[in-house]
């Protein structure tokens, strides 16, 4: 049997229990966890510790006769911006709490994807929700250190959910189907039956793209722009872009960080094409692209 040693807990209450903004960390962690009810968002925002990078579990009313509540899972360089966004928006007058988790040492990007699909599988599997919206079950480019790191992160954010919020997570992992047997989901508004084509847009990193979707097929349209440079572990991005360079698909852009495409270019799915534009970025497709008619 695995012994654990006991963790001290420190802890900060602004206001009252019922309207105002509590505070947990553990000593000896490398992230805090916020909570607040929907009525004192502005007194969340104010926080600084949202000013850098966090997680954030949005939860609120079940839909219909479901009496399960339901939650959005993000996550965000700059989470308060997130977060202000997710408040000023009147589709979510079903959200009744916020919970953030903050550690600018520790929550990278790719860490923060990794926690993003943890924690909406857990949510579901193991805790109390009945739905997460915009649940995305695609697999993050982490490496072997990364996803160590964001297991140990997770244990810490179990520990704390269940002071802040109980019952909102499982005391203990649950047992979780592998990533890879499951399909992707698609970005919304993308007709699942591939009967009818549908418009959607991503921005990234000052790349701006449009794209054709049906089903998984995605056509990124002509005068689009990708990120220029090439990261994560994809071989096959360098040898596309440099194949579409040579063809005079891809050419040159004001900004030097990007190219600009001059014809259509398709791909299987909407994943591969949010790679192409991301330049291999940890980005998901289910998030990232959005609907014209959105704008």
């Amino acid at each position: 049997m695995t012994v654990r040693t006991p963790k001290s807990i420190r802890g900060l209450l602004r206001g009252t229990r019922g309207d105002g903004v509590l505070t947990l960390e553990l000593f000896g962690s490398a992230v805090a966890m916020h909570a607040a009810p929907a009525w004192s968002f502005d007194d969340l925002l104010d926080l600084d510790e949202v000013l850098g990078p966090g997680l954030y579990i949005l939860v609120g009313l079940g839909e219909g006769l479901d009496a399960r509540s339901r939650a959005i899972v993000g996550e965000g360089g700059l989470v308060r911006e997130r977060l202000a966004a997710h408040a000023a928006d009147p589709k979510l007058d079903w959200v009744y709490e916020a919970v953030v988790v903050t550690g600018p040492r520790v929550l990278s990007e790719v860490i923060r994807l990794c926690l993003q699909r943890r924690l909406a599988d857990e949510l579901v599997l193991g805790g109390g929700i009945g739905r997460v919206v915009g649940h995305d079950p695609e697999r993050a480019t982490a490496s072997s250190y990364e996803m160590a790191a964001a297991e140990r992160i997770l244990e810490d954010i179990r520990a704390l959910a269940g002071l802040v919020s109980p019952g909102l997570m499982a005391d203990v992992t649950p047992v979780l189907e592998p990533i890879s047997s499951r399909p992707s989901m698609l970005p919304r508004g993308v007709d699942a039956v591939g009967l009818t084509w549908t418009t959607h847009e991503m921005a990234y990193a000052g790349a701006r793209a449009r794209a054709s979707m049906l089903g998984r097929e995605t056509i990124v349209l002509p005068g689009s722009t990708i990120v220029a440079a090439s990261r994560g572990t994809s071989k096959w991005l360098p040898e596309r872009k440099a194949e579409l360079l040579g063809r005079g698909v891809l050419t040159g852009h004001a900004d030097a960080r990007l190219l600009r495409l001059t014809t259509f270019v398709k791909f299987r799915t909407a994943q591969e094409a949010t790679a192409f534009v991301s330049g291999g970025a940890c980005a998901s497709a289910c998030l990232t692209w959005r609907p014209v008619e959105d704008r």
